[in-house]
């Protein structure tokens, strides 16, 4: 009887041990920040979805959260991807997280003395990094100066304060050489092309700013007979005056529907510099590790980030990671989030893609990289938080757009 008793215990203890460890297979793996990685998840599939991505030429993941958080599809979503301009969303969180909304960007003016209307000081011009100082507002902010004193002869120098950011990392690291790209410098002008920048050195900028500095002075009737110079802002000199540029979030608005990349770059350096004193790469990508552990929770080995603008070949993305931020940055922001994406309906990188609106997105395009990250109110009213990536594919990037657009539109039909 004893003997048959320790065969039922053991036997009880046997399936019970089964029962655990099918169930323990099944749990939701480690928790790695704001939501759970797991890939795949079979029981959400949602057949039709599947089936239009399962044979993509290339390399594709994607994930779908439910407004609830909860994973309805997923494929591949763990994986990395060059992520192109989708890097540009980590580029808003961490400018948002770093300077609040209402951010404005300083350029400085000061000078030796109280300007005289001949005078012989020195005047010196700061740049902090402003993304979208252009040539015209940078001549305001000359002309407020010269009327301000009513100043009609300079006989000291002007000294332009490069100094805030790094000025031997004028180009992104990973960037393509044949490319042209904006180079990146803390006092720059906001221009329409920068082919001109393409395999020249930092000077040009500060050739740049000293031609519109001296263009200026002329176009006022200012008669300078000093120089240009390189050089930092003394500490103790009298300032003048501080431009003060939009809000932030009116510049990521900006970086975000146009996809602009100069303002990513500045953005980013901007970022490093007010942490660390110096707006350099690694600063850079040190404020936004610690924003993405210290918001999100994700750590260092699920995302590889080189710049603000998502040029960089070296830049590696997952669908969850950004569909982890695009659920933070909706659950702070609410409806201003989805005001600084690009929708359908107004002037964006998705203008007229989409045959309806409700939908707020990032788009990312390189050589053989593509995606489109944001979130999508369908017909059925439902909101979802959706990211769709590709790499490695020979296709057009037009073909793989309207690869997205369909997909996108099954989902805003169907579900």
């Amino acid at each position: 009887m004893v003997f048959l008793k320790k065969v039922y215990i053991q036997f009880i203890t046997l399936i019970l041990f089964l029962c655990v460890s099918a169930y323990a297979s099944q749990a939701s793996p480690e928790k790695n920040g704001f939501f759970f990685f797991k890939d795949d998840v079979q029981d959400t599939y949602q057949k039709d979805l599947k089936d239009f991505i399962v044979d993509f030429p290339g390399i594709c993941g994607c994930e779908i959260l439910s407004e609830d958080k909860s994973v309805f599809f997923s494929l591949e979503s763990s994986k990395l991807f060059i992520p192109a301009s989708l890097n540009k969303l980590i580029t808003a969180f961490s400018a948002l997280e770093t300077f609040g909304p209402e951010y404005r960007y300083p350029t400085k003016i000061s000078s030796d003395s109280k300007p005289t209307p001949v005078f012989g000081g020195n005047i010196y011009i700061k740049g902090f990094g402003n993304p979208v100082l252009n040539p015209q507002k940078y001549k305001d902010v000359l002309s407020y100066i010269v009327k301000t004193y009513a100043i009609k002869e300079l006989n000291g120098d002007i000294v332009i304060d490069f100094s805030y950011f790094d000025q031997s990392q004028y180009y992104g690291k990973g960037w393509m050489w044949d490319d042209p790209q904006p180079q990146i410098s803390a006092l720059n002008l906001w221009l329409e092309n920068y082919s001109i920048f393409m395999n020249k050195p930092y000077s040009l900028i500060e050739d740049m700013i000293g031609y519109y500095t001296l263009a200026s002075l002329k176009d006022f009737g200012v008669v300078f007979n000093g120089k240009i110079k390189n050089g930092k802002m003394p500490e103790n000199k009298t300032l003048l005056y501080t431009h003060q540029s939009e809000e932030l979030f009116d510049i990521v608005k900006i970086m975000l529907e146009k996809s602009d990349n100069y303002i990513a770059e500045h953005i980013f350096r901007s970022i490093g510099a007010n942490i660390y004193g110096l707006g350099s790469t690694e600063n850079s990508v040190k404020v936004y590790e610690n924003l993405l552990f210290s918001k999100l929770g994700l750590l260092k080995k699920n995302y590889i980030i080189a710049d603000g603008s998502g040029l960089s070949m070296y830049n590696l993305l997952s669908p969850q990671l950004l569909n982890s931020l695009n659920y933070f940055m909706y659950t702070k922001y609410k409806e201003k989030y989805l005001d600084i994406l690009a929708t359908p309906g107004e002037k964006s990188t998705i203008e007229n893609r989409f045959k309806f609106s409700t939908l707020w997105a990032k788009t990312g395009t390189l050589y053989s990289d593509s995606g489109i990250s944001g979130i999508i109110k369908t017909k059925k009213n439902n909101l979802y938080f959706f990211t769709l990536m590709e790499n490695n594919y020979t296709s057009s990037n037009l073909e793989i757009k309207e690869f997205e657009t369909k997909f996108l539109t099954l989902l805003y039909e169907n579900y």
